[in-house]
């Protein structure tokens, strides 16, 4: 008996393909393998299987929606697009790729203040 994805399963899950998604896009190896392993006690012990025919329907909505237009072929290398994705998935993906994106703009504005204020003069103490 298929035991049904809860929302918060499709949240882990469409967050691990943005965090793919965002690594491929810059060009970062990341560790598939672990970040499954990472993933799996999140999410009821599903089978590595289970959650890459997840990410396979995760690349069928961002090339759908156009969600990730950085990408050569607008989803995760490695993962065909199969479009049986529920609709929970859609709206779950979406949030998950803003919120990665707000994520890495947060990183980069914190190396710039970083940067401007290891230039900036310091006042006489």
């Amino acid at each position: 008996m298929r035991v049904p994805y809860t929302d918060n399963e499709t949240a882990l899950i469409c967050a691990a393909y943005a965090r793919l998604a965002t690594a491929e896009q810059a060009g970062v190896p990341l560790n598939k393998a672990q970040l499954y392993r990472d993933l799996a006690p999140l999410t009821q012990g599903r089978t590595r299987g289970a959650i890459e025919a997840k990410w396979m329907n995760c690349s069928h909505v961002a090339v759908t929606l156009g969600l990730l237009p950085g990408l050569p072929n607008g989803h995760v290398t490695g993962y065909k697009p199969a479009p049986n994705a529920a609709k929970a998935l859609t709206k779950a993906l979406a949030t998950a790729i803003s919120v990665e994106a707000n994520r890495l703009a947060c990183a980069d504005f914190d190396r710039l203040a970083r940067s401007a204020d290891a230039t900036l003069p310091r006042g006489d103490a």
